[in-house]
This record gives structure tokens, sequence and C-alpha cells, in this order.
């Protein structure tokens, strides 16, 4: 775009020419003529120049003060006009206050563009009434004077004066013409940018809002991934958990299976120690009693040949029924102390004690409620350890939501956008914690019973065994001492019971009684160290057909469960004889020669032969009373 000052520059200077040219051409009249001008003319005229001259001045200085007026205000509606155009193009964001501030300019530039209208109408206006007036001079000119105007000096200089303001007339009506034209350019490209200014305006407000639309969108999408995210960080965190809680209960399963192996373990050896002394009893037992029946067989020899027929036939019947009690007493081990008998009979009344105390009717029965007791006592102590584990698991759960809490707190974090489906999920969660929380109040107190109850059984068998060992007291069981009460009374059990079936002492006095063993109540052998598991089995077999032989012969007087039959009768006087005594020594020693562990069953027929044996020595005192 050409600057405003080029295109007024031309009608100026074409005008200064003309001045010029004219001033030069009317140069000779004034030499002329002022020689026959008086002085007070010439200074007059003088200060009429001086005024022209000023006059002149203050116009160029006005005239410079508009064109550069002109000049700023046309760089300015370029400088807007460049910045419309961008924004046609949508090039740049356009915002409320943009919009808000293109309406002022045009609101102010049509105030202007109506000032500057009305000027030029003015200016026109003017511009008629200068070219009536020129052309009436013109007319006046071309008319002749009245008078004559040679040797006339004022009329020349008067008509100098004329061109003069001429001159200054057509100069100033081209720069108007000149501005006037600058500015119908103006005029004519604001009305091109006011006719596309509605399709504009609607461009830009269809752009905005389809901004808007997309700001929308992309909230939208914003909110939606910040709800998948906490939903898959929560996801994510209870997989972790039922991980966790599965490798720990995968670490408790092995735990418990290690401890039950070891547990074992121990059993086996203990029991296989066991079983290697009760080998080395019955081997010193047996020979002492070969021993015996040696030199008993002996006297009987010696006593033959001094006595008569008659005598000898007496002594024999007394000897044979002596036989059997003698091998028996001597296999009881009959002969001990008066100390080893009061002993053996404080140990019997704590048996006593103990079997009233649990209403067992049996040994057996006696060991099993035991048993029962320590495995409950196990579970409980398993139970407790659980408990106090998962209290541990809430407990480290609980501070580290408090430390989470703290920390989102001090970091300023805002609340996460809470939605219906994660309350309805927050409200399940604490139903279920609720709800696990009371089972786990109720299990608690359910266990303490079961301790309750335990650790008061602990303290009756305590008070029962009390007289046995006194040395070793057992206190008040506590929660916190249970476990070693327990310890010493089994331990103190389990000594009274290997005292009572000891060679060393003196037999156990028992009363007849009747016993009943429940069909479940059975023991599984476990093989020796070394053993086949094909001659554990055959061996196992050999044992159970033997045990069915001699339960046919009536030598066993543990009876099954349900029936009932009076031991007495098994015992009596008349079925005793020194067949059933050899029979029944065979069979115990049959037993007592098989290198495999002793099974209940075979614990128990050693137990019935010792009961009949107890009972035969009994009919045999009666009997010499």
């Amino acid at each position: 775009m050409r600057r405003p000052q080029s295109v007024m520059d031309g009608p100026r200077s074409e005008a200064k020419n003309k001045r010029q040219k004219k001033r030069g051409d009317s140069a000779g009249v004034r030499r002329a003529v002022f020689s026959d001008v008086p002085k007070d003319e010439v200074e007059s005229y003088t200060e009429r120049l001086r005024e022209l001259a000023t006059q002149q001045a203050r116009l160029e200085r006005e005239f410079q003060q508009r064109s550069t007026a002109n000049r700023r205000a046309i760089r300015k509606m370029h400088d807007e006009n460049t910045h419309l155009r961008t924004i046609r193009a949508g090039t740049s964001d356009v915002t409320a206050v943009e919009l808000e501030q293109l309406e002022q300019c045009k609101f102010i530039e049509l105030r202007r563009l109506n000032r500057l209208t009305h000027q030029l109408e003015k200016l026109e206006e003017k511009f008629r009434e200068n070219e009536m007036a020129r052309r009436l001079k013109e007319e006046a000119d071309k008319t002749p004077p009245l008078e004559a105007v040679t040797g006339n000096r004022s009329v020349v200089l008067r008509i100098q004066k004329l061109e003069k303001q001429l001159d200054k007339m057509l100069t100033e009506q081209q720069c108007v013409r000149s501005i006037r034209s600058m500015y119908e350019k103006v005029l004519e490209e604001l009305r091109e940018e006011w006719a596309g200014r509605e399709s504009s305006v609607a461009v830009l407000e269809h752009d905005i809002e389809s901004r808007r639309r997309e700001y929308a969108k992309l909230v939208l999408m914003y909110k939606n991934s910040t709800t998948d995210h906490q939903i898959a960080k929560e996801t994510l965190q209870k997989f972790k958990d039922k991980f966790e809680e599965g490798r720990r209960m995968k670490d408790k399963a092995l735990g418990d299976r290690r401890l039950r192996v070891e547990r074992a373990l121990k059993e086996t050896h203990y029991l296989e120690v066991q079983e290697v002394k009760l080998q080395n009893d019955i081997e010193t037992e047996h020979q002492r009693i070969e021993e015996a029946e040696t030199l008993h067989k002996e006297r009987i020899r010696r006593r033959q040949h001094s006595v008569s027929a008659m005598e000898r036939i007496s002594m024999v019947q007394q000897e044979s029924q002596q036989q059997g009690d003698g091998s028996d007493d001597r296999l009881q081990t009959i002969g001990g102390t008066p100390e080893d008998e009061e002993r053996v009979r404080a140990y019997e009344e704590s048996l006593r004690k103990m079997m009233r105390a649990t209403e067992s009717s049996t040994i057996d029965e006696l060991m099993t409620k035991f048993e029962l007791e320590y495995a409950a006592r196990l579970q409980l102590q398993d139970q407790v350890r659980e408990e106090k584990a998962k209290l541990e698991r809430l407990s480290a759960v609980v501070r580290r939501l408090r430390e989470e809490t703290r920390h989102a707190k001090l970091c300023g974090v805002g609340r996460p956008p809470v939605t219906s489906g994660l309350r309805d999920e927050v409200v399940k969660c604490i139903e279920e914690a609720t709800v696990k929380r009371e089972e786990a109040v109720q299990g608690t107190a359910e266990l303490q019973q079961l301790l309750a109850e335990l650790t008061r059984r602990v303290d009756v068998l305590a008070d029962i065994v009390a007289t046995y060992r006194p040395e070793v007291s057992v206190p008040l069981t506590t929660v916190e001492n249970y476990i070693t009460n327990m310890r010493i009374v089994m331990k103190k059990i389990f000594s009274l019971a290997d005292e009572a079936i000891s060679r060393d002492h003196a037999p156990v006095k028992m009363d007849s009684m009747l016993v009943v063993v429940p069909p479940s109540n059975t023991r599984i052998a476990l093989p020796p160290p070394g053993t086949t598991g094909a001659a554990w089995r055959e061996s196992s077999h050999a044992v159970d057909n033997s045990a069915a032989s001699e339960q046919e012969m009536g030598s066993s007087v543990i009876l099954p469960f349900g029936e009932t039959t009076d031991v007495k009768a098994s015992f009596s006087p008349s079925t005793v004889s020194d067949e059933e005594v050899v029979k029944d020594a065979e069979g115990s020693m049959t037993l007592l020669d098989n290198e495999d562990p002793l099974t209940r069953e075979q614990i128990k027929r050693l137990a019935t032969v010792v009961l009949r044996r107890e009972a035969r020595r009994r009919q045999l005192e009666k009997r010499r009373r």
C-alpha cells in the first residue's frame, strides 16, 4: 500500500512549480513598477507580504500535522485490517474479549467515517463555492476594466495579490482532492470488509462453538480416564491382596505339614526307642522264666525219687497247679519291696482318680481323651495364631490407610470424583468388613471359652497326678503357661503308665471289670526302618491271623463294642490247665519274638494274658486258704 505522502507530494510540488513560474513571470512587472511606488506603500506591501508568509508557514505546519495524523490513522487502520484478515483466516484463537474489541473498533471507525464524510461534504461545498468564485473572477478578468490600468500601481499590486491567493487556493484544492481520493479508497475497502463481516462473524461463532464442544469432550474424556485409572488401581490392589493371601495360606499349610511331619518323626523315634526297650525287657524276662522252669523241673524230679506213688501223684497235681501259678508270678515279677508296693498302690489310686475325672473305663480311653485334648489344644493354638496374624494384617492395612490419608492431606490432593458405583462398592466393602469383624469376634469368644475349658481340664489332670512325683509341682494353669503344664502332665501320665507295666515293680492290682472297645478305636502300626512295604504287609497279615486265632480260642477278654459278657466267666478254675498255660506262653513269646513294632491288638493280647494269669493266681490263693 502506497504511503499517503507520495499521493499528496505530487500535487504540492506541482503547485510550487506553478507558483514559482508565476512569480518569475510577475517579477519583471514588480521590478518595473516598484521604482515608482512611494515608500509608505512599499512598507505596507512588505508588511502584507510578511503576513502572507507567516500565514503560509502556519498553513504548511497545519498541513504537515494533518498529514502526520492521517498517516498514523491509516497505519492503525492498516494494522487493524491485517488483524481482521487474520481472524477471518482462522489462524489464531478468538475470544469473547477480542470480539467485543472488534465491535468497539467497528463502531469507532463508523463514527470516524461519518465524521470524515461530513467533512468531505463541507469541503466539496467549499470547493464548489471557490470554483464559482473563480469562474466569476475569470469572467471579470476577461471583461475590460472601467478605467485604464496602465500606470496604476495599486491595481497591479492587487492583481499580484489575487494571483497569489489563487495559487494558494489551487494548491489547497489539489491537496484536498488527493486526501479525498485517499479517503474514498479507504471507505471502499471498509465497505468491502463490512460486506463480508456477517460471514466472518458466523465462521468465527461456528469455530468457537466447535472448540467449546471439543473442550467438553476433552473434559469428559479426562473424567472417564481418571475413573478408569482409579478402578484399575483398586483392581490391582485386590489382585495383590488375593495373591498375598493365597501365598500366606500356602506357606501356612506347608508350615503345618512340616510340623506334622516333624511331630510324626518324633513319635516314630519315641516308639522305636520304646520298642527296643520292651524287646530287651521281654528277652530278659524270658530268660528268667526259662531258668525258673528249669530249676522247678529239677526239684520235681528229685522229689519224685524220694516219695511214694500216691504222694507223687498228689504232689504232681499240686505242682502242676503251682507251676502255672509260679510261671505267672515269675512272668509278672512278684516279690517287690514294700516301698515298691506302696508306690504301685499310689499309682493305682492316681490312675483311678484320673479315670473317674475323665469318665473313662479303660486306660486306652483315658489316653484317647488326653490325645483329643492335646489335639484340641493344638487346634486352638493354630486358631489363635491365625487370629493374631489376621489382626496384624488388619492393623497393617489400617496403618497404611492412615499413612495414605495423612500423605494425601499434606500433599493437598483433592478428593477423587465420587460416583454412584464407587459409593456402592465402598458401602459393600464396609458391610463385608463388618460381617467379618462380627464373625471374628464370635470366633474369638468361642476360642476363649475353649481355652478356659482346656485350662480347667488341665488343672483337673494336674490335681489327679499331683501325688506322683510331688517334687515336680504343676502351678495353676493360665493362658501363658498352659502349654508347659500340659507337657508336665503328659510326662507324668506317660511315666506312670510305663512304671505300671514295668517288670521291676509289683503287679498292678486291678479289679475284674468289663472292657468295652468301640469299633473305631484302632491304631495303625508304623513299619520299622529298613522294612519294605510288601514284607510289612505280609507280617501285618500274619499278626492279624494270629490275633483272630487267639480270639477263637477264647484267650482275649477285651470285647467288641456292644457285646456285654462277664469277664470272670473266662477265669473259671475248671478251664485252667497246663496246656492252656503253655499255649498262652507260646502266643506271648511269638508276639515278643516278632521284630516289628507292636500294634494295638497285640498290646491288648499281652494285657489279656497278664489279666488271665493274675486271675489264676488269685484263684490258687483262695484254694490254699
